[in-house]
Parts: C-alpha cells; structure tokens; sequence
C-alpha cells in the first residue's frame, strides 16, 4: 500500500514545480543561496511509490465504524486531508447499501496554530456531529502528555474550538456542514472513541474524520488496538 493517492501526487508535483520555479526566478530566499532543482534517482521514486504511512490517508474500519486517519495539521495539507475524506468516504458510501451513513469530525491541534484556518476547509463536509479532545489516549495515559499545558489548559482549548466550530457553521459560512447536537468535548480520546461506539447502530454506518493532530491520530490508533501487524 503505497502512499500514492492522487491527492498527494498533486500535492508533491505542485511543491516540486513550485521549487523548480523559484530556483530559476530567484537565486536566494532572505540571503540564503538556493540549491539548483534535480531529477529524484530511481530508488528514490521506488520509495514513494511503495512507502506504508500509518496514520496519513488511512482508513481502519471497526464493525460499522470507518476511522479516516490523517495527520494534517497545517492549512494546506488539511485541505489536501478534506479532498481525501470527501473523495474515499463518498466511495465507501455508495458500497453501503442498506445503511443510512453519518459523518463525525474528531478534531484537535497543538502548538499556536490558527483554529480557524485549519476548520475551514473542514466545513463543507457535512459532518452531523464534532468531536474535540486532548491528544490524551486515556485520562490515566502519559504517553501522550503534553507537559507543557496543563490537562486543564488542553480541556480549555478543546472548548474554544468546540465553540469556535459552532460559531463557524452559525455564521452560515459557505459550504457550512449540519450538526445534529452541540459540539462534543471529551477529557481523552477514549472517551470520544467510547462515544461514537455507543452511538453506532444496526442501520447505521459512521464514518470518523480524525485530523488536525499527528498525536491525535496516533492516540486514536493506540485506543483501536492497532500495531505494526494489523495496519
């Protein structure tokens, strides 16, 4: 399974025809000279075709559960991520015959990103549900601590998104999706996780958007029971 959807391939052929421009046109960026563009060898293309990413573009599916895994944390690549969702869920979708499917967004980021930018290419999705949490597996995990924030700083930022995605999709933003209930906050991603099990239904099939966080997606994956021979 290499990691070679369109989606990337776009995404790695802008970057090098980007570059390949601004080499020609500009031989220093803020006084740093630039190296001259080249031809990736053989091998290194082989590489790309054939790498297994865990975690970006990676769907895992639990019994009427589809986890959507993506790592994206920027502006763009969380655009790329959308793209991606839109395109794998919708063909997963016309494979499910007799059940009605629902969207859910688990969403959170670290660091000083900008909430908004990286929401608002999440927005025309159609989520029914948001979910937020800490990049916590479990509230008595360490493995994931962020030690530089304190749990309840981490609960607090989940909240201001919560409120920020609501306030979002309120404002009738374009593309705006359609919750069905007031945005979710969980104390860990077990939790969260606990929640769409105990929301899954015989006639339904929910599909999970995991994003803006690499460690949230790692979490997510612990929580799944997944490991080097099951993804």
């Amino acid at each position: 399974n290499g990691v070679t959807n369109e989606i990337e391939t776009d995404e790695r052929q802008s970057v090098i025809k980007k570059s390949n421009h601004e080499s020609h046109d500009k031989r220093h960026v803020c006084g740093i000279p630039v190296a001259e563009p080249f031809n990736l060898p053989p091998l290194f293309l082989q590489g790309l075709r054939e790498c297994h990413w865990p975690g970006r573009c990676q769907v895992i599916n639990r019994g009427g559960v589809s986890y959507f895994l993506d790592g994206a944390h920027t502006p763009r690549s969380v655009l790329m991520c959308s793209q991606w969702f839109e395109a794998a869920s919708k063909k997963e979708a016309m494979e499910i015959k007799d059940n009605e499917v629902v969207r859910i967004l688990l969403f959170n980021f670290s660091g000083r990103r900008k909430a908004e930018l990286l929401m608002n290419p999440l927005l025309c999705l159609k989520f029914c549900h948001a979910l937020f949490c800490p990049n916590i597996a479990g509230v008595t995990s360490s493995d994931q601590s962020n030690y530089a924030i304190t749990l309840e700083g981490q609960l607090q930022r989940c909240h201001n998104n919560a409120a920020l995605w609501k306030e979002l999709n309120d404002s009738g933003h374009t593309g705006m999706t359609t919750f069905i209930n007031e945005p979710s906050v969980f104390q860990s991603i077990s939790e969260a996780i606990d929640w769409v099990d105990r929301n899954k239904s015989s006639n339904t099939h929910i599909q999970v958007l995991v994003c803006g966080s690499l460690h949230l997606v790692g979490g997510v994956m612990k929580v799944l029971g997944c490991t080097t021979d099951t993804i």
